[in-house]
């Protein structure tokens, strides 16, 4: 009986270049979720 490894996708939010910074507080956004790191506000 052996058991197998499940891969896991891990991505790393401090590893990542910011996708750009908030027009509200100048905090930095991270794609996928777009989400300001400082003020917590949701980009478009």
């Amino acid at each position: 009986m052996s058991k197998s490894i499940e891969p896991t996708l891990y991505i790393d939010p401090q590893a990542q270049i910011p996708a750009g910074s908030c027009p509200r507080c100048g905090g930095e956004v991270y794609a996928p979720g777009c989400v300001c790191l400082r003020c917590q506000r949701a980009q478009p």
